[in-house]
C-alpha cells in the first residue's frame, strides 16, 4: 500500500445483501443511499475534525469522501453495514522489473529517518524488523543465519518495481544517496530476493510457535500513525513496555507508519494478565497523541471499537447513526465497530 494504496481505491462496485434481505438496486437501497449522504453532508465538519492524520485508517467507518460513494463506505465496514455478495475490482498490470535493498540500522531514530527520506523515491514496499523479530527468525530459519552486525537494532527492507530495469535502477541509486547514516545497505540478488521477503512473512507464524510460557499477544498490534511520527510512536511503545516489564517484537509497514506489535506474555499468569488493559489504554492514548488510528489494515472487531471514542470523539455518534440507517435491528455482525462501550479481557 506504500505505493498502491489500500484495497478501497480498487473497489469500482459492490452487490451487497442489506438486513432486510433487499440488494443493492431496490428502493431499499435508494433509501439508505440518501439518508447517509444527508448525513454525511450535515456532519462533514465533525468529520473532518476527527480524521486521523495517517496513511491508511480501518477504524470506524470511512466518511471523508467529499465525493461520497456507498461502496467506498462499505469497504472494511466488516460486515456490519451489508453481505457483500459481488465486487468489481480496478486491477493493474505487475510491473516487471523489482529491485530490493536491505539496510541495516544502529539506531532506531535513524531507521526513522530513512523511512522519511525515502518515500518520496516512490518504494513499492518499505517493510521494517526489530531486533527481537531478527534474533527469534535467525533461530527458526536455517537460511538466514548469516553474520550480522554486533549493534543491529533494525533492518529495512526497501522494493522498487517498475515498467523498465533503468526506472528501477535510478530509484535504487537515489535512496542509497540518503542512507549515509546506515551500518549497511545491500542489493538483494538472485535467491537471496525471495529469502527476505520469508523471513519478513514468517514473522508471526515463528512468533505462534514461541516455545517456553510466553506466548505472541496481539491486542494492540495494528495501530497506526504517520510515518512522519512512526519515531515517536515506537519509542513511545518501548517506553510502555520498559514500564510494565514486557517484551514487544515491532515489524510492519514502516513506509506507511503501520506497524505489527506483539507482546511477549504468559496468557496464564495473572500478572500479566492484569497487565493487558493498563498496556491497551496506554497504547490508545499514544496513538491518540500521535493523531493516529487503533488499525491500519486489520479492523475493529470487539476489541478496538471499545477505543474507538478515543480516536474520533464526537465523530463516534455519526458511526452510531450510519449504523442504524443500514441495520436499525443491528442483526449484521453486532458489536463490530460501533456498540461496545467497553472491552473486558
Amino acid at each position: 500500500t506504500v505505493k498502491y494504496g489500500p484495497t478501497r481505491e480498487y473497489v469500482m462496485a459492490l452487490d451487497c445483501v442489506m438486513d432486510d434481505g433487499s440488494g443493492t438496486d431496490g428502493p431499499r437501497w435508494t433509501e439508505i443511499e440518501g439518508a447517509t449522504r444527508r448525513l454525511l453532508s450535515e456532519k462533514r465538519d465533525v468529520a473532518e475534525r476527527n480524521r486521523p492524520d495517517t496513511l491508511k485508517n480501518s477504524s470506524g467507518y470511512h466518511v471523508w469522501d467529499r465525493d461520497f460513494q456507498m461502496h467506498r463506505l462499505l469497504v472494511g465496514s466488516e460486515g456490519t453495514l451489508g453481505i457483500v455478495t459481488g465486487a468489481k475490482l480496478r486491477v493493474i498490470r505487475k510491473p516487471a522489473e523489482r529491485a530490493l535493498l536491505r539496510i541495516y540500522f544502529d539506531e532506531l531514530e535513524t531507521m526513522g529517518e530513512a523511512v522519511v527520506a525515502l518515500r518520496p523515491f516512490h518504494p513499492s514496499a518499505l517493510e521494517v524488523i526489530d531486533k527481537t523479530t531478527i534474533d527469534l527468525v535467525r533461530g527458526s530459519m536455517p537460511e538466514w543465519n548469516e553474520a550480522m552486525p554486533p549493534n543491529l537494532r533494525s533492518i529495512l527492507l526497501c522494493e522498487f518495481d517498475g515498467a523498465k530495469k533503468e526506472e528501477v535502477e535510478e530509484a535504487v541509486a537515489k535512496a542509497r544517496s540518503v542512507l549515509g547514516k546506515a551500518i549497511e545497505v545491500k542489493t538483494a540478488t538472485g535467491g537471496e530476493y525471495e529469502n527476505l521477503w520469508k523471513v519478513r512473512k514468517a514473522a508471526s507464524p515463528i512468533l505462534d510457535r514461541l516455545q517456553g510460557k510466553r506466548r505472541s499477544m496481539r491486542f494492540i498490534e495494528d495501530a497506526t500513525v504517520h510515518p512522519d511520527r512512526l519515531v515517536d510512536y515506537i519509542r513511545g511503545l518501548k517506553a510502555i513496555f520498559a514500564k510494565h516489564g514486557i517484551e514487544g517484537v515491532i515489524f510492519g509497514h514502516a513506509g506507511s507508519g503501520h506497524i505489527h506489535v506483539n507482546l511477549l506474555m504468559n496468557p496464564h499468569d495473572q500478572g500479566h494478565h492484569d497487565l493487558l488493559l493498563p498496556i491497551a489504554n496506554e497504547v490508545a492514548e499514544l496513538v491518540v497523541s500521535l493523531k493516529g488510528t487503533l488499525s491500519g489494515e486489520h479492523g475493529d472487531g470487539l476489541l478496538r471499537a471499545a477505543w474507538a471514542s478515543r480516536v474520533f470523539g464526537d465523530l463516534v455518534p455519526v458511526f452510531e447513526e450510519i449504523k442504524r440507517i443500514f441495520d436499525p435491528r443491528y442483526i449484521l455482525n453486532p458489536g463490530k465497530k460501533v456498540g461496545p462501550a467497553t472491552f473486558d479481557f
